[in-house]
């Protein structure tokens, strides 16, 4: 029995060598990955000592897509209210006089006009115009396309 408890022995010396060296490499390791990791946000480093990352590559080649215009699914819509028609100083309308497709007149089709207000600001206080943008339709049924004017824009300031 004692040759069999030598042998274990002389086996567990081993298997605790072992051991201690594998936990000399796992705090070897462990101190690499914690220097690896630092940057400016995690310690007291500059800025500019952080190794930075390259750009991510885009799965699509060509131009950069622009963000879609306009307000958040699910927010609420925050608009001027429209000023009154006493506050109005000039009413423009726009229509067409005959088809843009065919060339066939135009019949009134009775609904109500897009309107949009714009606000100089002038000498006076301010200015009020209103555009109404009219959507009819060809008299003669050729074309059964309802058809709408080309608003008026206004440029805003700075984008004259």
């Amino acid at each position: 029995m004692d040759e069999k408890a030598s042998e274990q022995c002389k086996g567990c010396v081993a298997l605790a060598a072992e051991i201690a060296e594998l936990k000399k490499q796992l705090v070897s390791i462990q101190d690499q990955l914690a220097k690896a990791q630092k940057n400016s946000a995690t310690s007291s480093k500059p800025p500019s000592s952080d190794i930075t990352n390259p750009p991510r590559e885009r799965n699509k080649p060509g131009r950069p897509r622009k963000p879609k215009i306009g307000g958040l699914p699910g927010h609420k819509r925050h608009e001027r209210k429209s000023f009154l028609d006493e506050q109005v100083d000039f009413i423009l309308e726009h229509r067409y006089d005959n088809c843009p497709c065919s060339g066939n007149a135009l019949a009134d089709s009775g609904t109500e006009p897009e309107k949009h207000q714009s606000v100089e600001r002038l000498d006076a206080p301010i200015e009020v115009t209103e555009h109404h943008r009219t959507s009819d339709r060809p008299s003669a049924h050729e074309c059964n396309r309802y058809t709408r004017s080309e608003h008026h824009r206004v440029p805003r300031c700075g984008n004259a």
